[in-house]
């Protein structure tokens, strides 16, 4: 890493909050020659109405910059499935209409990348302008920042915003819970887990109610469905 890659780092991972951190993330995209960006933070939970925090400053976006909405999840899902950036003249547009009028009205040209973590939250960051295309000359120039750019961005924000989007992803379960949950998610009851464990059923009855009490859940079931979306039982 180079001096000013180490600055970087290290000016992002000191940031505490999340307006901050998008006001140096603006900076660096800048620099980078766009003067739009967006970030999109996604998280795996709950799984009817994902929680979705969005920061742009973007033309539309600007007169409302931070954003907490469910009707984002379509846009994060189309981007989401290209697993690499793309550029494109026309970006914004192909990546989702309703996107482009909230977040990119006016803009011809766009980069994008997505990261996930170990607790399955995405990070999204969008790059924007309304000036020259993207060439292959200026991607192959920049990628690599562009991309670190992204990394590190995902990477604070989530330590920044994942415990107060998703409190859950603070449990912390015991290797018999998790070992417990893992047998119960294989369609196990109680009893056949007990056997296979050999421990008693009251005690596997014992880490599931506790697993339970962990995730804020009301049955085994929904306990099971967030130790897997958490990346508990992987």
């Amino acid at each position: 890493m180079t001096t000013q890659d180490i600055e970087q780092y290290d000016r992002l991972n000191t940031v505490n909050c999340a307006d901050s951190l998008f006001n140096i993330v603006e900076s660096y995209a800048s620099d980078l020659g766009f003067e739009h960006c967006t970030f999109v933070l996604r998280m795996p939970l709950p799984l009817t109405r994902r929680n979705i925090l969005v920061y742009s400053n973007c033309p539309v976006a600007m007169k409302n910059r931070k954003r907490q909405a469910g009707e984002k999840i379509e846009y994060c899902r189309n981007v989401r499935q290209k697993a690499n950036p793309v550029p494109s003249r026309n970006y914004a547009l192909s990546i989702c209409e309703p996107l482009s009028r909230a977040c990119l009205c006016g803009l011809n040209v766009g980069w994008s990348h997505t990261n996930r973590d170990a607790n399955g939250v995405d990070g999204t960051l969008t790059l924007g302008r309304a000036g020259k295309p993207l060439t292959n000359q200026e991607l192959q120039n920049r990628e690599l920042n562009i991309l670190r750019l992204a990394y590190l961005t995902h990477l604070r924000m989530s330590q920044i915003m994942t415990t107060t989007m998703m409190p859950e992803a603070d449990a912390r379960l015991t290797e018999r819970e998790i070992e417990v949950l893992r047998w119960t998610a294989d369609g196990k009851t109680s009893a056949e887990t007990s056997e296979i464990l050999k421990i008693s059923e009251r005690t596997v009855n014992f880490h599931v109610a506790n697993a339970m009490v962990k995730f804020n859940s009301a049955s085994k079931t929904a306990a099971v469905v967030r130790a897997v979306a958490l990346g508990f039982l992987s």
